[in-house]
């Protein structure tokens, strides 16, 4: 992995200062841990996707099959379906005990670039929830996620934010998405 980001399961959930971290309801994982998600590139074809995975409080992947690895490589909509590379990967326990997965994905293919940002919902497990979402970014060409953080005000919806540069002027915009859990905005 060439860079992670780590949620641990005990942060408080719905804490009324704005300024703490927010983290799931951890109801069903009942242990230590953490949540890593990272970058991972093949050395041969250099194609980067995002890994996932449990760790407890010692950094040990434990046993067993509530605890997981997984690799996910973002590819464009069919029917092109060309590897992508992905960063600014983000990881968010749900408040419906599932993980989301959010980042940037990018590739330049002849004269064709393609910005996207991606969302994954995963359950427990690491197994994909529904189907992976790609954002277009037509008309940017560069994207940036900072964030990913629940509602709180319903707990059942995700903002994910950053900022973007416009193509050809080089402007920075930020953005907010506000997506329920399967990713539809």
């Amino acid at each position: 992995g060439l860079s992670a980001r780590a949620q641990y399961f005990n942060h408080d959930y719905g804490t009324a200062n704005l300024e703490d971290p927010q983290s799931g309801m951890n109801t069903t994982l009942n242990h230590d841990g953490f949540l890593i998600s990272g970058l991972s590139t093949n050395t041969i074809t250099t194609n980067v996707g995002t890994v996932v995975g449990y760790v407890d409080k010692t950094g040990n992947i434990p046993g067993g099959s509530t605890f997981f690895v997984k690799g996910y490589r973002v590819r464009t909509p069919a029917p092109t379906n060309i590897p992508m590379n992905s960063r600014d990967g983000r990881v968010l326990e749900l408040s419906a005990n599932n993980f989301g997965i959010a980042g940037t994905a990018h590739i330049t293919s002849g004269n064709t670039t393609y910005d996207y940002i991606y969302y994954i919902e995963t359950d427990t497990a690491g197994a994909i929830v529904g189907n992976p979402v790609l954002y277009d970014a037509t008309g940017y060409i560069s994207y940036k996620l900072n964030n990913m953080t629940l509602s709180t005000s319903t707990g059942n919806a995700l903002y994910l934010t950053g900022y973007a540069i416009v193509g050809g002027s080089n402007e920075l915009r930020m953005y907010v998405l506000k997506s329920n859990f399967n990713g539809t905005l």
